[in-house]
């Protein structure tokens, strides 16, 4: 049994994967108490082996330590990735847009392919149809809006996200959401249109928790689903274990 642990920003989720599906899974919240769910795992089944995506505010090192599982090991520290890299820094690349690119070239190889990912910030990444990480873009997520109008301004309130009526708010609060919500609609619709026009048949993929919130009418849309980051790194474990 393998150990998949993907340590966002704001949850982890840990699954068990058996080298053909998910066996189990669970998200926590960060601070929640994922050791004693991963002990009890550890009694009721033999994990050999694992692989950690972690962009969170523990060190690789720490959840490591935490885990307790030989094989159990960082994403960067797996030589082999079904694509090869044009990022000039890519030691700075977090874990998971690595693994939602690994999850991309997986269901959908040979198509350029932009993955938004909508989550404490959002992220946009491009894998050519050649296999190429070419890179991407990262910006405020939703609540991350809400939270910055507050924060930065004298008399804005702090309000919980809302899909508004219409782009145009007929008060602060209304207005509030519009920005926020068609601020980041738009942030995706340029993004795409500017990849759409410099490569062909380019395949949109939504994904984050914020996903389903957004309108499903762009064609050549895919929103994936919550696992496309896990079945990334599940593709990653299976072309390291045959190459």
């Amino acid at each position: 049994m393998n150990l998949l642990a993907d340590f966002g920003n704001s949850q982890i989720k840990l699954a068990l994967y058996d080298g053909t599906h998910i066996v189990v899974q669970q998200t926590f919240k960060n601070g929640e108490a994922w050791e004693s769910t991963l002990a009890q795992w550890k009694k009721d089944h033999t994990i050999g082996k694992g692989i950690l995506s972690n962009v969170g505010p523990l060190s690789d090192q720490e959840v490591l330590d935490r885990v307790q599982i030989p094989g159990f090991l960082p994403l960067k520290s797996f030589a082999n990735l079904p694509f090869t890299i044009a990022y000039q820094t890519p030691n700075t690349l977090g874990d998971d847009r690595l693994a939602l690119a690994a999850a991309a070239a997986k269901h959908y190889p040979s198509r350029n392919t932009l993955i938004v990912d909508l989550g404490s910030c959002i992220t946009y990444d491009f894998t050519t149809a050649e296999g190429v990480y070419s890179g991407g873009a990262i910006s405020p997520g939703l609540r991350m809006r809400y939270r910055a109008m507050h924060e930065f301004t004298g008399r804005l309130p702090l309000l919980e996200p809302s899909v508004p009526d219409s782009i145009q708010g007929t008060s602060t609060s209304t207005a509030l959401h519009a920005g926020a919500y068609h601020g980041i609609w738009g942030e995706i619709l340029h993004q795409y249109d500017t990849y759409s026009k410099a490569h062909a048949n380019v395949l949109l993929i939504l994904t984050g928790g914020d996903a389903s919130i957004l309108p499903k009418t762009l064609k050549n849309t895919i929103f994936a689903e919550p696992n496309f980051l896990l079945e990334g790194l599940c593709y990653i474990l299976q072309l390291n274990e045959t190459t």
